[in-house]
């Protein structure tokens, strides 16, 4: 065989396997992203059907090797230099880069999340439909039929075209967001030795003849599973302490801490409702 020829078919095998991933990544992730949803439902298959789509959508080294032993075959004929063909593709695959676990990485790992029984969890695919293609960990009816909830859910990953110059990244194909339902009571209070802080939390008035006044609040809360989604619409997830690709493509996402909503947002509140109240007694709210 000839160097020309054995040149023009090695073009072609390299325009074939380069194409092939291509025609299926787009529809290789939206289908992980669908399937993932499903491990959320009672199912023991689910599990299974997530991590073939995950392999799917995120690719292998197969092609790669048989690209290899397509090359090896055209260049290393004739038999006699079948040893070495093997040779070359047994260091091929020794070489091949080690996977890392990431979000958004050249390399692909398996990633495994486990949501406990007072955490409340969605997981909604990060492309095509994903309003009827998200899913929520029913904890409550667990608890309903005295079982504990607790799950490892998968996230699969897909390369996401043209994000790198020889080899595009992984990204999530769905993103898990998670809810955090611990209650949380407080007791605030101007005493520095008495309530929750040692801050004076404490709200405080003055009479029309000066005379000051100062009151305690103790509160409890909770997010009931049924108001997780509202809870994340209002008060959205913990923001990320960096403006990075690794950032944007998180694969898991918490939602705000309920303790920071209580001290932060639910004791604004409470402050500008006594001050109303203040107002209609004529006494006025010291800020």
């Amino acid at each position: 065989m000839s160097t020309l020829i054995r040149a023009g078919l090695s073009l072609g095998a390299l325009a074939i396997f380069a194409g092939l991933p291509r025609l299926a990544s787009t529809e290789a992730a939206m289908t992980a992203g669908r399937i993932a949803v499903d491990q959320l439902s009672d199912s023991d298959i689910a599990p299974l059907k997530t991590q073939i789509a995950a392999d799917l959508a995120g690719g292998s080294t197969l092609p790669f090797l048989a690209l290899l032993a397509v090359l090896a075959v055209i260049w290393l004929a004739p038999a006699r230099r079948v040893p070495l063909a093997v040779l070359v593709l047994g260091l091929a695959s020794a070489a091949a880069p080690e996977p890392a676990r990431a979000y958004f990485s050249k390399y692909d790992y398996g990633e495994y999340i486990e949501i406990l029984p007072n955490q409340s969890a969605f997981v909604i695919s990060e492309s095509g439909d994903t309003k009827t293609t998200q899913a929520q960990f029913g904890s409550e009816r667990f608890l309903s039929e005295s079982k504990v909830a607790a799950k490892r859910v998968q996230i699969p990953h897909t390369k996401l075209p043209n994000t790198g110059t020889l080899s595009d990244y992984y990204v999530p194909a769905a993103r898990l967001i998670i809810v955090d339902r611990t209650p949380v009571s407080r007791e605030w209070t101007t005493s520095s030795n008495r309530g929750t802080s040692a801050a004076d939390q404490g709200f405080r008035f003055e009479t029309a003849d000066s005379i000051g006044l100062s009151t305690s609040v103790v509160i409890s809360a909770f997010v009931k599973e049924e108001d997780a989604a509202k809870f994340l619409y209002w008060f959205g997830t913990k923001p990320s302490a960096q403006d990075t690709d690794e950032a944007r493509f998180a694969s898991v996402l918490y939602g705000r801490s309920l303790a920071e909503v209580v001290d932060g947002n639910v004791h604004r509140t409470v402050h500008g409702r006594a001050c109303q109240l203040g107002d209609q007694r004529r006494v006025q709210c010291l800020h």
